[in-house]
């Protein structure tokens, strides 16, 4: 019976392993566009604007009927990183 119940643990305990692997490629999965002035980019929820000058100015639009928006490139230089 011992050994049943250790085997049963050692059986658990193995089963709730470590994910952080799937979660690090998911994570890496991303793509980074250097901005072009004027041009417009529709970015979604999860999506990120950097700012790579200080003196860097952006147009931001919300589209309320839709999930994403608009954002153009007015001065300076920034990147969007996509989430894929």
């Amino acid at each position: 019976m011992k050994y049943i119940m250790i085997l049963v643990v050692a059986l658990i305990f193995s089963a709730c392993g470590n994910d952080s692997e799937s979660k690090e490629k998911i994570s890496t999965q991303k793509t980074i566009v250097d901005m072009e002035y004027g041009k417009i980019y529709n970015v979604k929820k999860g999506d990120k604007l950097v700012k790579t000058t200080e003196n860097t100015v952006v147009k931001i639009t919300k589209k309320v009927q839709e999930d994403t928006t608009e954002v153009v490139l007015v001065e300076g230089e920034a990147q969007i990183i996509f989430k894929k």
